[in-house]
């Protein structure tokens, strides 16, 4: 096969795209710590983008941020909707779709997974 020797170099580190804060709706945190990644995060990760390409929702509506740890790390995967200040816990496929679809999407926490203040 035919091989492209890599120069090292990473291409432009800036970008008059880059300048802007995007607008967006909502903000959402994806914990990628260890553990939440240890956990199954890269598929809730995935599974949000999809959902959220499927509405047609971009980063000027809901802006998704991967994150180091979040800190609750017994809790992960965790995933964290702003300015909603709603954490949910235990993140799987099933609770992203849900999240994506009532509460990104429409506006509806998924209340019986919503995290309760103590």
């Amino acid at each position: 096969g035919e091989y492209t020797e890599l120069s090292g170099n990473p291409g432009p580190f800036r970008s008059p795209a880059w300048n802007l804060i995007t607008r967006h709706r909502k903000h959402v945190l994806v914990c990628r710590g260890p553990r939440c990644t240890a956990y199954g995060a890269n598929d809730v990760a995935a599974t949000l983008s999809e959902r959220l390409a499927h509405h047609k929702l971009g980063d000027d509506d809901v802006l998704v941020t991967n994150t180091g740890c979040l800190f609750p790390c017994n809790l992960g995967p965790l995933v964290v909707v702003h300015p909603d200040d709603t954490w949910y816990e235990h993140v799987d496929i099933a609770l992203a779709t849900r999240i994506a679809d009532e509460h990104l999407r429409s506006d509806q926490p998924v209340d019986d997974k919503r995290t309760r203040e103590h």
